[in-house]
């Protein structure tokens, strides 16, 4: 794979000549070795914390408590271990090392948070220290939330900042932290997010502890919308590459944004929710610093814009279709009716494909790539060429022939196989339209090929199209051919 000019911007996902793989072989064995280190000490702890949960399972803790006993070893299991597979794979990468950091501290959070709750209310008396643990389980979260927030996403994911000003905001970042951990550590009183024991070291009084508090979360708060800002502008000045990565991690972004509401209401089970899916964000960011099946990124993102906003609107419409028949009904007849639920439900369906094929079409306009086809094309090829992962046949001639329509603006297109199912894109129930390129590749028995119609602004197919399209169906066809022997 060609490499970048600048050896700052070169991608992560480019393997290492056979002399330079030689020459780190002994450092990539020490990082192995301490990347699985690490991701035992994790579980370890993690191990332990849930042991503790099972030995206290009917206590009922004072106050409200946010999610469910035992969620962090979710954390320490998804954040290390992408963290040590990305070490293992990548040693020099920084991104890794914090993902290991971050379940550490996960596997930690849930081992202090649990022994103290066993130690203090569920067998008082029974472990040493209980008070000290929960002394660390009220401050060690701001490491982990400094680290998984705007840490990550100033540094994904080549580990440097876009540029050195950036840097700037990671000490932001840090500078809040310390002053959160500060005024928690040696607050006076009941120990934060573990009332039920006294701080042993509790020196600040309350008055003077609680706005230092406010100033240093307030600096992290503000630090992580200036980091996703610098994510922004990464992908503006990001090459091929590099850009696919940086969609991987918007992909769980927007997940993680869909179901963020459900984070902060009192149901148990939407904050479940929450906590399952952002332990998606890791195993996105490992997946595209590893390259694992990139060229699936921009289907996936493209639904999820859709059917997301599409979910929230007939949420929308739901509710006020139910709202608004039920205060008519009662008008007319005084009294609720089940019709409004019919009702209502004949509303959502027939909306539905309206609703879905304008957002369709708005974000089509926004995120469709408008770079021109060859370098779609070539980028096309250097996913395929650079996974990790099995190639699926019938996945990648499809994802080309999407990648080949919407490249070259085409009405629509066609994919032929030998003994296999044609698949044709298009609009549906539109006018037939007659193919204005075909490419095949392969032998008579097997061959492959991708068939084109009319491009929608009336350009015709220059040489050097043809050649780019049969040039990547050529790609597919090798690594498949590759792959099958």
């Amino acid at each position: 794979m060609a490499m970048a000019a600048d050896p700052q911007v070169a991608t992560l996902a480019a393997e290492p000549s056979t002399a330079v793989a030689r020459a780190q072989t002994p450092s990539m064995a020490q990082a192995r070795r301490l990347a699985w280190a690490v991701w035992f000490v994790a579980i370890a702890f993690s191990l332990v914390g849930l042991w503790l949960v099972a030995e206290s399972a009917d206590l009922v803790l004072p106050g409200v408590a946010w999610g469910f006993r035992g969620f962090p070893a979710l954390f320490a299991l998804t954040f290390t271990s992408v963290g040590g597979i990305v070490i293992s794979r990548r040693p020099g990468n920084v991104v890794g090392r914090l993902f290991a950091a971050a379940g550490v501290l996960a596997g930690v959070l849930l081992f202090s948070s649990e022994y103290a709750r066993y130690g203090l209310l569920a067998q008082p008396g029974s472990l040493p220290g209980p008070a000290w643990a929960a002394w660390l389980a009220s401050w060690i979260w701001v490491p982990l939330l400094i680290i998984i927030g705007p840490l990550l996403l100033l540094l994904f994911p080549n580990g440097r900042f876009v540029t050195p000003r950036w840097a700037a905001v990671a000490w932001l970042s840090l500078g809040g932290g310390l002053l959160a951990i500060v005024a928690t550590a040696i607050g006076s009183g009941p120990i934060t997010n573990n009332e039920f024991a006294t701080n042993p070291i509790g020196v600040l009084d309350r008055a003077t502890a609680t706005p230092v508090f406010t100033v240093g979360e307030f600096g992290i708060l503000a630090s992580i919308p200036l980091a996703v800002a610098s994510l922004v502008v990464r992908y503006r000045k990001a090459h091929e590459d590099e850009r696919q990565q940086l969609k991987w991690v918007a992909a769980a972004a927007v997940l993680v944004g869909l179901v963020s509401p459900l984070g902060f209401t009192t149901s148990q089970a939407g904050q479940s929710i929450f906590i399952v899916v952002m332990c998606g964000i890791p195993i996105a960011a490992g997946i595209a610093i590893l390259r694992y099946r990139l060229y699936d990124i921009d289907t996936i993102i493209n639904r999820a814009l859709v059917y997301g906003l599409l979910t929230a609107i007939l949420a929308g419409v739901s509710t006020a279709s139910i709202a608004l028949l039920e205060r008519i009904f009662q008008s007319a007849a005084g009294e609720r009716s089940d019709t409004t639920i019919v009702l209502t439900t004949l509303i959502v369906v027939t909306a539905f494909n309206p609703i879905k094929n304008r957002l369709q079409l708005q974000v089509d306009r926004r995120l469709k790539d408008r770079r021109d086809p060859e370098t779609r094309l070539a980028a096309f090829e250097a996913a395929i060429t650079g996974r990790f992962s099995p190639l699926d046949p019938d996945l990648a001639l499809t994802r080309l022939l999407e990648v080949a329509v919407e490249a070259f603006d085409a009405v629509g297109g066609s994919l032929d196989r030998v003994r296999r199912p044609s698949i044709r894109l298009g609009t549906a129930g539109g006018p037939a339209y007659v193919d204005a390129i075909s490419i095949s590749v392969g032998p008579e028995d097997g061959a492959s090929t991708v068939s084109l119609g009319p491009r929608r602004g009336g350009a015709a197919y220059r040489e050097q199209d043809r050649t780019a399209l049969e040039h990547a169906l050529t790609i597919v066809a090798a690594e498949i051919d590759r792959q099958g022997r």
